[in-house]
């Protein structure tokens, strides 16, 4: 705003817009009146220009390039802008900001300043270089552990690996907290991931871990001492492994292997299952083998007994030598029943002290004879002469209710003579083996019969139709005293046919053994029995 008045007129500028305005870019027409300061001689008068405003450049300065480290984002810190106006703009970068900036890479940044009003102001650009400098190799601290035992699990006292740097990380490693390893050589691995992966780099460690095989434990007992000749069985061969793991025992003897006496080193040697993990095993063990003391029996030859006779205390009397309390095992046994003949008596003594004493045997020999026996034979009432002999004479019996055969002479149903008689038996037994035969007599009366006699009238001839009735059955015994009945050959009643029969009767006395029965018989004969006719006169006839 500079108008001048060509008269050197003095005056006032009054200009449009004023002083100060600030104009927007572009062409604007500028105006000035001037008012002379003597109005009287010089008129007021007006001016126009143009004037073309251009937008303003913005101004920041940028070194040419800078260094910076891996995993920086781009920023405007980073970049570090210096501007020169106090006015509202902006940065544009390509790349753009918040870049994160990798390791080894050289960017060629753009910077472009910008104003809101971009009519005003024009924006302004500049270069830079931004080197990043190389990713960091983070540093795993990490001593060789020292060695374990299988079943110990991995913990902070192996897996202890520490980054150098003390940067911000995660450590991992191939075989986590807890692992159980196999026995052996390990190598373990420790694999280092920074927060920061832009700056650090990942990194890896390894250490080698020793796992020494479980050593195994064995119990054995001593095993008590044991008779000689008893076998070796799991009382004996009966190691455990106090670790509960699964394996064989090997033992140095045998189930059922006998041992002779004395002192005996039992071995075992335990190979475990896991033979990678476990450590195999050996014991030994102290064996006394007990030789016991054989006993001496006494026992004299019994004397002979009779068959029937059981066993008893009077034969199975041995005794040991010694006091010595056992068992004493017969035979046969007690109360057995030996059969005649030549016997051997056994007995075995087991004393109850069974480690310091054997079993002793002892033998003896034993002679059985026959049993006698004996016939009971009750002399017999006496028998009238003609009764045949029955089982009421031929009764005896044995005492010792034996088995057997009975034989009578004279036998039965033999008759005797009138007088004394003698019987015999002899009685043979079915087991002629073990029981003797025996014989025995009796005497026996034999009693004479008293006659008798009957007396029988010739009877009258019958009728044909009449039957027989005490007029013919009439037969009377001599001796009126004597009891008895009289059997007819014919019954009361019976009709005889006209002919002449025989009529017989038996006169049995009650009293046999006294009288003996008599018979007699008579004829009788029996006639036709006549007819009768029955016959009318007939009426007259010519």
């Amino acid at each position: 705003l500079n108008a001048a008045c060509d008269d050197d007129i003095e005056g006032t500028f009054e200009y449009s817009p004023a002083a100060h305005t600030i104009l927007n870019a572009g062409e604007h027409e500028l105006s000035v009146k001037f008012t002379p300061c003597d109005l009287f001689d010089y008129s007021v008068n007006e001016a126009t220009v143009l004037i073309n405003v251009l937008p303003r450049n913005l101004k920041f300065d940028l070194a040419q390039s800078v260094i910076v480290e891996p995993g920086s984002m781009l920023s405007i810190e980073l970049l570090d802008i210096q501007r020169y106006d106090k006015i509202d703009s902006s940065f544009d970068c390509d790349p753009p900001l918040g870049t994160l900036l990798e390791a080894d890479v050289q960017y060629e940044v753009s910077v472009t300043m910008n104003h809101t009003d971009s009519h005003n102001y024009s924006s302004t650009t500049k270069h830079i270089t931004v080197k990043v400098s190389s990713a960091i190799l983070p540093t795993i601290c990490w001593s060789p552990p020292e060695h374990i035992t299988y079943g110990t699990p991995l913990s902070d006292a192996q897996l202890n690996a520490y980054c150098a740097e003390s940067i911000e990380c995660t450590i991992s490693y191939s075989h986590p907290i807890g692992t159980i390893l196999d026995a052996g050589f390990h190598n373990l691995e420790a694999v280092l991931v920074p927060s920061n992966v832009h700056k650090y780099l990942h990194s890896t460690a390894q250490v080698r871990l020793i796992v020494d095989q479980l050593p195994v434990s064995l119990h054995w007992e001593e095993p008590q001492s044991m008779l000689v000749g008893t076998p070796l069985s799991s009382a004996q061969l009966n190691a455990t492994c106090l670790d509960e793991v699964e394996g064989q025992f090997f033992y140095s003897h045998h189930q059922g292997a006998i041992l002779d006496a004395g002192f005996h080193s039992l071995k075992v040697q335990f190979i475990p299952t896991d033979s990678v993990n476990y450590t195999t095993a050996e014991c030994t063990v102290q064996l006394i083998i007990h030789q016991p003391r054989q006993l001496e029996l006494l026992w004299n030859t019994p004397q002979t007994i009779s068959f029937g006779t059981e066993l008893s205390l009077s034969q199975l009397n041995a005794q040991c030598e010694e006091e010595i309390d056992g068992v004493y095992d017969y035979s046969p046994p007690f109360r057995s029943v030996l059969p005649a003949g030549e016997h051997i008596l056994s007995v075995v003594f087991t004393p109850y002290d069974t480690f310091n004493y054997s079993q002793s045997r002892k033998i003896v020999n034993l002679s059985v004879s026959r049993a006698q026996t004996t016939i009971s034979w009750s002399k017999p009432s006496s028998i009238p002469v003609g009764t045949p002999l029955t089982d009421s004479q031929l009764n005896a019996r044995c005492n010792e209710e034996v088995d057997g055969t009975f034989e009578y002479s004279p036998p039965c149903g033999t008759l005797l003579p009138p007088g004394e008689a003698t019987l015999t038996v002899y009685f043979l037994p079915s087991d002629a083996t073990n029981f003797t035969s025996a014989v025995a007599t009796v005497e026996i009366d034999i009693i004479p019969q008293l006659p008798l006699q009957l007396t029988w009238p010739e009877p009258e001839d019958l009728v044909y139709g009449v039957g027989l009735s005490t007029a013919q059955l009439n037969a009377e015994c001599n001796r009126n005293d004597v009891d008895g009945e009289f059997e007819y050959n014919y019954l009361p009643g019976t009709i005889l046919s006209s002919n002449v029969h025989i009529l017989s009767v038996t006169f049995k006395p009650a009293n046999v053994s006294q009288y003996s029965q008599v018979t007699a018989s008579v004829q009788l004969r029996v006639l036709k029995a006549p007819t009768s006719l029955s016959w009318s006169n007939p009426p007259a006839i010519q």
